[in-house]
């Protein structure tokens, strides 16, 4: 007899934790998005997409960009 089990989990996070998931979620999904449309550029013009280290490289080079300055709030390992 084969028994499944499984588990929920729930965090009690403050107001301010939550906004700051959702800050974390905001850059994730910012920074995929413009990681997606570097490839995609890269594959239209006919070159070779882009490495994991090169893509991380290029991240450095966007929290420095002006108008990108908030990605510096996320710590560098979740956006990566």
């Amino acid at each position: 007899m084969i028994i499944i089990k499984a588990f929920k989990f729930r965090l009690d996070t403050t107001t301010a934790q939550e906004r700051q998931f959702g800050h974390f979620a905001g850059s994730c999904r910012s920074v995929w998005n413009k990681a997606l449309a570097l490839q995609q550029e890269r594959h239209k013009a006919g070159e070779k997409k882009l490495s994991r280290f090169k893509l991380i490289n290029e991240l450095v080079v966007w929290k420095r960009t002006e108008g990108m300055e908030w990605l510096q709030e996320t710590q560098s390992q979740i956006l990566q």
